[in-house]
């Protein structure tokens, strides 16, 4: 018994003697060169967007990296699904391109089985080969693993055998926060010569939580610091992306959705957007720009904005944000007379980030004009009025955000002669 009680007070003391370590443990070298930028492109269809995207987007970015393929898992059984990459428009792009192969989870054992290890090595090699047929000589290859920290051991194996394989072609990895609490970390990031530490992870207790996010500033700083008392080259991996968060009945978590066409929307409980909060990202951008630690080279995107992906920021958005500047939406209503008594109103976001439509505004014009009739567009629905005004308002649940420089007819008017028509816009 006094044993027990002996443990139980020597091991606070344990802790606050680690703490104080730590916290007066002398901090990594500082960085004196310019901070750079890369992206990932994830997508697996590489659409005629996407392609423009790898065109227009990569002005200020060090290089860029594709997912090439991805293997999956189940049982004894693996499979490798190829991405079909346009490889001579990447070799045309102007930016160094790595590849990244994503590795689904597995168990220990087929991670340490050497049939299996062999096989990843082969798709490797088979991945990195079809590049070099297509015209693109990579940059690199990209392990990109969600490992169990307790495999760290074990995927320290296979990289090597990957790496020995591709020799003199660089393979680099992504790693997670957690991994850092294995003696196995160090180990692992020095058989590499770079590695990309993704600070972009949630649990089901943070998405469940009253204040979600996808990144928290105070946890990725800390893990930078850490993450540079390894003395390897790394970068940080930043969200730009949304989810739908899918609950059930009982408000759980049932399910993350990236696409707004997925089947798992049926029959939701509930559905939430959580998105990457570009105003506390620039300001950890901003902080990286003024001291980081000298073996960070700089930020890799996740991931490139592509016109028409509602669920990542546009590209004025993350443009700002890489300068470290919080951007802002700018709304404005206004009306246009394409014909005779007719009135439309348009919302436009003439900023650099998302802008919401209004919930509610009132259109009025001047005595002696009859209104003949009107109706909203989209989610927009009428909303009564009286002489000489008409209110409009928002039906939910529906997308109210503006892209930079969206614009979007909301409602129209038609009168029995020419009008001026002035809006008013409630306060949210």
């Amino acid at each position: 018994m006094l044993r027990r009680v002996a443990r139980t007070l020597f091991l606070p003391v344990v802790l606050v003697a680690a703490a104080l370590l730590w916290w007066h443990a002398p901090r990594a070298p500082r960085a004196e060169h310019a901070m750079e930028h890369s992206a990932y492109v994830w997508q697996r269809d590489w659409t005629p967007a996407v392609r423009r995207a790898v065109e227009q987007r990569l002005q200020g970015m060090r290089d860029v990296s594709v997912l090439a393929g991805e293997i999956a898992w189940s049982g004894d059984a693996r499979t490798m699904t190829a991405v079909r990459l346009p490889w001579r428009d990447l070799a045309a792009c102007g930016r160094p391109v790595g590849l990244a192969l994503r590795l689904g989870s597995c168990d220990r054992a087929t991670l340490s089985d050497p049939e299996a290890v062999a096989w990843v090595r082969s798709q490797a090699q088979s991945v990195v080969r079809a590049a070099r047929e297509g015209g693109l000589e990579p940059a690199e290859l990209q392990l990109d693993f969600d490992a169990a920290t307790s495999q760290l051991a074990a995927y320290r194996a296979l990289v090597q055998e990957v790496s020995g394989a591709l020799a003199p072609l660089p393979v680099t990895l992504t790693t997670l926060p957690t991994w850092m609490s294995s003696g196995d970390f160090g180990p692992l990031v020095r058989s590499v010569p770079r590695f990309v530490l993704q600070v972009h992870a949630f649990d089901r207790a943070r998405l469940e939580g009253p204040e979600a996010t996808l990144c928290d500033a105070r946890d990725a700083t800390r893990w930078v610091e850490r993450a540079a008392g390894f003395g390897v080259p790394f970068d940080v991996a930043l969200p730009t992306y949304g989810y739908l968060v899918v609950h059930g009945s009982d408000q759980r978590v049932t399910g993350l959705v990236a696409e707004a066409h997925d089947e798992r929307l049926r029959g939701a409980a509930g559905v939430r957007e959580l998105s990457a909060d570009p105003a506390a990202i620039a300001g950890l951008v901003r902080g990286w720009l003024e001291d980081r630690p000298a073996c960070m080279r700089g930020v890799v995107w996740y991931r490139l904005p592509v016109e028409g992906d509602r669920l990542n920021w546009s590209w004025p958005t993350l443009a700002s944000v890489m300068r470290g500047v919080v951007p802002q939406g700018s709304l404005r209503m206004e009306t246009e007379h394409p014909a005779p008594g007719l009135v439309e109103i348009v919302a436009r976001n003439d900023g650099d980030a998302d802008a919401p439509l209004p919930r509610g505004w009132s259109a009025r014009w001047k005595d002696g004009t009859t209104l003949l009739g009107r109706d909203g567009l989209g989610t927009v629905v009428t909303a009564g009025g009286g002489p000489g005004a008409a209110n409009f308002s928002l039906a939910a649940p529906g997308d109210r955000r503006l892209r930079p420089g969206e614009r979007r007819r909301v409602a129209w008017m038609r009168f029995d002669a020419d009008t001026e028509v002035t809006l008013h816009v409630e306060d949210d």
